[in-house]
């Protein structure tokens, strides 16, 4: 749905949807893979039956011919608002809801073992035992989850001048997540998660705020920005099944990883002689319709003018007409991921190690 109750400055909009997947080949009927649990430490596994840690054990994971299609329904609302006492200001804002129901994920090994225990498990499901009661090997398959609803706030906020010194723009887009609920396994209760999981960390943070902006300045063909990335923070929470209770080492069950801010830096500068010709211009979009007219049937041609200026050129500039040079630096500050109580010390669902990065790109567009 597009409304626009007064004029073009205000547009409200919504979408609803409807999706459905059917689980993979791989997921229905292929081959058996095995793999080891993580060792004893960080990271290893708690038997409630023994009231033990569990070292190193091997696991196979198996497809599952009984899973069910997933299926998910999203709305969308929200308005686009570019005033005209503000030359060049748009302001967007949209509110989002998803759920999705019956995802085919591979269980927590450590769920699977606590089902074991409390005799809960799920078809393929096993957990063999010695003859004193420890576990030797693990075994699961694909199955479907529970359900998983999302919802939260998109803003985005653009302006852009137009001055004899070249064009300024100026581009943040924020994204605040209201809440995140999510059920294990079908019929169970939604849990809204908390920002984090474990020591071991969860394979994804549930950050409130997330944000990038950029400032960029666009003249005579060069192109230089910084973009400015923000992740909010978030907590780690001891799991008192996995890990006994076990505290982190500042002697707390919850331990709390910063918020960080990386800035990334890119400049480039495009060899174009001559303005590159549309086929097929788009009303309002195309550029370079002052190079097209129109034909006897209708249908757009490139002007001779146009044509007779890509032959004219001399041949060096020939050879660098549509060509980008492109110099960039990502994590300008060599800004370290935050310290996070996991295997590597931080959160490598979220982040990357690889610091301060630079980067040269030659693009050429024939």
């Amino acid at each position: 749905m597009r409304w626009q109750p007064f004029d073009d400055s205000l547009t409200v909009r919504a979408t609803w949807g409807e999706g459905f997947h059917q689980p993979s080949l791989i997921e229905l009927f292929g081959s058996p893979s095995q793999d080891l649990t993580p060792s004893l430490g960080v990271g290893g596994l708690f038997d409630p039956a023994t009231g033990t840690r569990v070292g190193e054990i091997p696991f196979i994971i198996r497809s599952n011919p009984n899973l069910q299609p997933e299926d998910s329904r999203s709305f969308s609302g929200g308005f686009v608002y570019t005033p005209k006492f503000v030359q060049g200001l748009t302001l967007t804002i949209d509110l989002y809801d998803i759920e999705s129901k019956g995802r085919v994920a591979i269980p927590d090994i450590q769920d699977v073992i606590n089902r074991s225990v409390t005799g809960q498990l799920l078809p393929l499901e096993q957990v063999n035992r010695d003859a004193d009661g420890n576990i030797v090997s693990l075994e699961e398959a694909f199955q479907n989850s529970g359900s998983q609803k999302a919802r939260g706030i998109d803003f985005g906020l653009q302006y852009q001048v137009e001055t004899r010194f070249g064009v300024f723009t100026w581009l943040t887009q924020a994204s605040y997540l209201d809440s995140f609920q999510f059920a294990q396994l079908p019929g169970e209760t939604e849990v809204e998660l908390r920002s984090g999981g474990g020591p071991v960390g969860p394979d994804e943070a549930y950050l409130k705020w997330r944000a990038n902006s950029r400032l960029g300045w666009a003249w005579r063909g060069f192109d230089v920005g910084m973009t400015v990335h923000y992740l909010d923070g978030f907590h780690e929470i001891v799991n008192t099944t996995r890990d006994s209770g076990k505290p982190f080492p500042d002697g707390k069950k919850e331990h709390y990883v910063k918020q960080t801010w990386f800035f990334d830096a890119q400049a480039s500068y495009d060899f174009t002689f001559v303005a590159p010709v549309e086929t097929q211009p788009v009303a309002g979009y195309a550029k370079d319709t002052q190079d097209m007219t129109l034909a006897h049937d209708g249908q757009p041609v490139e002007s001779a003018g146009a044509q007779t200026a890509n032959f004219a050129l001399p041949i060096w500039k020939r050879l660098l007409n549509h060509t980008t040079l492109t110099l960039g630096c990502n994590d300008v500050f060599g800004q370290d991921p935050p310290q996070a109580q996991s295997t590597t010390n931080y959160a490598d669902f979220l982040y990357d190690s690889t610091g301060r990065f630079v980067y040269v790109s030659l693009t050429k567009k024939f």
